[in-house]
């Protein structure tokens, strides 16, 4: 076997995609056990689990972005700047409409809409 792959499929575990699904599986948020369970299943499927709070971090921003991704208006380039300036979802939902559309580039109507679809 190549060096670097794993031996279940032949190739790296991709990290943003595990997130993402489980992320889309838990539109309202997920308990401590389903964080528990995820972190062991993304140990069986070969990925290193020993940083939690950086895959917490990152599973944060996959779910700011799923959100973020199904409002009109919004599209890569602003999801990017919201996701990149906030991280998370409660951040976002706690800041201003001003404050939003500053940091995406957005008309204030919009930055209204995106707090008006998070909360």
């Amino acid at each position: 076997m190549a060096e670097g792959r794993t031996a279940s499929r032949g190739r790296k575990p991709d990290l943003k995609k595990e997130l993402r699904d489980f992320a889309s599986a838990r539109p309202q948020g997920w308990s401590h056990d389903d964080w528990l369970e995820f972190l062991e299943n993304l140990q069986s499927r070969g990925h290193n689990v020993n940083d939690r709070e950086a895959i917490g971090r990152a599973l944060e921003r996959e779910r700011l972005d799923l959100k973020l991704s199904g409002i009109e208006g919004v599209g890569p380039k602003r999801r990017y700047a919201l996701v990149e300036h906030y991280g998370n979802l409660w951040t976002l939902r706690n800041a201003a409409p001003d404050e939003i559309a500053r940091t995406a580039s957005m008309p204030r109507p919009l930055g209204e809409r995106v707090k008006e679809a998070l909360t």
